[in-house]
């Protein structure tokens, strides 16, 4: 345990002293940030024993008591944490906490104590944390933990998933974009890319995702008109996405463009459909807003009156679209691109769209 949390427990009243479940938790997120699994587990272990504990710290406690590895330590404090926040909701207790000693703990302290400026504020720069919602948050935190964690990229790139998956993340993009320029036949060849066996190193636990992900890409391969094709990539990144939580892995937002986006008073109209489509990928609250909001301005060279006003709905419907509205927005807003573009004399190769 830190110095700075010992100095906050002996600061308490003895009426304000926190359960011992508090100590014993911020215990076990310094054994995790030391990478010592084994005081972890014996601190998980204190936990699932306290007789006060609900049902969900004491299950909480017994993962973190059978972590055998990082990424279920990983799971295991999460758990933790949104077990210790619905507690505090129970009770209606708002108890305080010294600063981490890292985003990692801060991150953490602020799920387990529901403190939403906390979070804000220990999230910045991670978009796929920009979550709004306390369970999101704790869906998010373990995804963190194992990015920070330093295995989790190592080992999948020591046997070559790490370029797998990069390789995916481009071939899918480009299919999209393809979409958008209503050329058919190189969303075929893109999703042609996708159609394979799952790579021989993936973790057993994950390889129930890939059918589902051939048969979308599939069903892109096979598209014959720009409608269809659209509704098919928004099925792919949600095969893409329900892959990415299953492995509590997560795709980075290219947090530069969000943020010249937030500074350059015209925007980028072509920016839109990237953050969108990241958003469908990861989750991220975050890069759906900016997407929408770079939406919001106006092509410089508009197609007809009714696809302006087509668009303008668009526009509308994505500032407060959420969860499976967002996938539905982005067929019709994908399928919306391309007849646009060809009324308005407009190429994607050409700058000064």
């Amino acid at each position: 345990m830190t110095v700075l949390s010992w100095l906050w427990l002996l600061s308490c009243a003895p009426s304000q002293l926190p359960p011992r479940h508090g100590a014993l938790a911020f215990e076990a997120v310094d054994a995790f940030e030391a990478r010592d699994l084994e005081r972890l587990r014996r601190r998980g272990e204190a936990l699932a024993a306290e007789a006060w504990g609900t049902d969900e710290l004491q299950a909480a406690g017994r993962l973190l008591a059978h972590a055998d590895d990082t990424r279920a330590a990983c799971v295991a404090l999460g758990r933790l944490a949104a077990a210790c926040g619905a507690c505090h909701d129970a009770h209606h207790t708002a108890p305080a906490a010294p600063p981490g000693r890292s985003q990692v703990s801060e991150l953490w302290r602020a799920l387990a104590l529901r403190d939403d400026g906390r979070w804000r504020s220990a999230a910045k720069g991670r978009s796929f944390l920009h979550v709004e919602d306390w369970p999101g948050r704790a869906a998010a935190l373990p995804r963190y933990l194992w990015a920070t964690a330093g295995e989790g990229r190592a080992s999948w790139r020591a046997v070559g998933l790490d370029r797998h998956m990069r390789s995916h993340l481009g071939a899918a993009t480009d299919a999209a974009w393809f979409v958008a320029r209503g050329q058919l036949d190189q969303v075929r060849r893109r999703a042609a890319q996708l159609q394979h066996e799952a790579h021989p190193a993936l973790p057993e636990v994950l390889q129930p995702f890939v059918p589902p992900m051939v048969e979308a890409a599939s069903a892109l391969a096979s598209a014959q008109t720009i409608p269809e094709a659209a509704a098919a990539t928004t099925t792919l990144a949600r095969r893409c996405a329900s892959c990415h939580e299953g492995a509590s892995a997560s795709v980075a937002v290219r947090t530069d463009d969000i943020q010249r986006l937030q500074l350059d008073p015209d925007g980028d109209h072509g920016m839109a459909p990237y953050l969108l489509w990241t958003s469908l990928l990861v989750g991220s609250d975050l890069a759906w807003r900016e997407g929408a909001r770079a939406l919001a301005l106006p092509p410089r060279r508009p197609g007809t009156e009714a696809l302006r006003a087509r668009y303008g709905e668009l526009v509308t419907r994505a500032r407060s679209a959420t969860g499976e509205a967002r996938g539905d927005l982005w067929t019709e807003l994908l399928a919306t691109c391309a007849p646009c573009h060809d009324a308005g004399g407009v190429s994607l190769d050409d700058a000064t769209l």
